[in-house]
């Protein structure tokens, strides 16, 4: 993540890794932040002040708020702290609700957090906000980048899975 890109909008299909990605970089920072072992061979971490995120959480009836309406508190509360030195990890926004809701209020929320400056990873089904041309990618520090999922091919029965980040 350079910073002419600040905001990543990830997308690609179910369980492609775009959530374990988002996790991964999360945890990354806080290591590096901590002075722990990072398990690469180098790396490039900025300081960052907080590191926010709105995760897909459980589900209970013991708080009386619709998914929708925890994410919309959490995506608030993520829009009122940031600053341009915060890292906001957001999963899969608006799952709980209408799409075209979703849509609206995760464009606005990513535009916003681009004004800001902060870095953003978002992973995403939302696609429409590319499509529509709610969010342009590459403009304004906005970059909409893919996951994809490559099967080695073999008779094996045995399938391992790799994920790759596209642009």
């Amino acid at each position: 993540m350079d910073d002419g890109d600040r905001v990543i909008v990830v997308t690609g299909p179910n369980f492609s890794g775009k959530s374990c990605y988002a996790g991964q970089v999360g945890l990354l920072v806080y290591l590096a932040h901590v002075g722990s072992f990072l398990p690469c061979d180098c790396a490039r971490i900025s300081f960052r002040d907080q590191i926010l995120v709105n995760f897909g959480d459980i589900e209970t009836c013991s708080v009386p708020q619709s998914t929708f309406q925890r994410d919309l508190t959490q995506m608030a509360s993520i829009l009122r702290k940031s600053t341009e030195h915060s890292l906001i990890l957001i999963d899969e926004f608006g799952k709980g609700t209408a799409p075209a809701s979703g849509i609206a209020v995760i464009t606005s929320a990513l535009q916003r957090l681009a004004e800001i400056k902060c870095k953003v990873v978002c992973t995403t089904h939302f696609l429409e906000m590319f499509s529509l041309c709610l969010l342009e990618d590459c403009k304004n520090g906005i970059k909409a980048v893919q996951m994809s999922i490559h099967a080695p091919e073999s008779n094996d029965d045995e399938a391992v899975p790799l994920f790759k980040l596209k642009d």
